[in-house]
């Protein structure tokens, strides 16, 4: 009877962990081709997974929670802005993350601007943090 249970038991464990593994390769289930999300410093785990899901990520946000967390990275995430396209896995969005993958916004600046100008150019960039907006031109 014994014997039963560990090799039940064994069958449930080899059983979980192939459906993790296929998980793990399966491509995420996105709302739109691309998903976007912005993760600022110091954000927990539990946020970042729930900004992922706000965006479009339509997979379990458990899922990715407790993959963000027992694949030990969870803690080397890095603050950035991040996009996904269709065929991406739970591994690579959060490769992309520890590795620091962000999407880049440009600014261009024409030689001669004033600093006025120049924060009025940064400010109407869609996707970028106008941080001078409180500081004068002076």
């Amino acid at each position: 009877m014994l014997n039963r249970l560990f090799l039940l038991l064994i069958v449930l464990a080899a059983a979980a962990g192939g459906t993790v593994f296929w998980w793990l390769q399966h491509p995420l289930t996105l709302a739109h081709d691309e998903v976007e999300v912005s993760v600022e410093p110091g954000t927990p785990v539990r946020e970042i997974v729930r900004l992922w899901h706000d965006a479009g990520v339509e997979d379990k946000p458990l899922y990715l929670y407790e993959w963000f967390r027992w694949s030990g990275d969870a803690k080397r995430i890095r603050a950035g802005s991040y996009l996904v396209a269709r065929g991406a896995t739970p591994r690579d969005l959060l490769d992309k993350m520890v590795r620091g993958d962000e999407e880049l916004e440009s600014v261009h600046i024409i030689d001669g601007w004033t600093i006025k100008q120049m924060r009025a150019a940064h400010a109407a960039a869609p996707n970028l943090k106008p941080m001078t907006a409180a500081m004068t031109d002076a």
